[in-house]
């Protein structure tokens, strides 16, 4: 049997060529939810983000120019050697 030269594309809702396929499920496609972004999501994320609604979440990082660790490092180090 003959593979089908070309698969469904739940982001555009049509077929691609199977390169075009992969490289739309790579960018639009959330294995976590196991779903589709699709044109209309990306879309209203656009308009929402021109009206001030949409606020991309950012994640705390950790503050690197902290360096009261590196006080109780050394202190340690020092208590080691006598």
């Amino acid at each position: 049997m003959r593979k089908q030269s070309r698969l469904w594309c739940g982001h555009c809702n049509g077929y691609l060529s199977r390169a075009a396929f992969w490289k739309h499920r790579k960018a639009y496609y959330d294995v976590h939810s196991e779903r589709w972004v699709t044109i209309k999501d990306v879309e209203n994320i656009e308009q929402e983000a021109k009206k001030g609604k949409y606020e991309p979440e950012f994640h705390d990082e950790p503050n690197l120019s902290d360096s009261s660790g590196d006080e109780d490092l050394e202190t340690a180090i020092s208590n080691q050697g006598m």
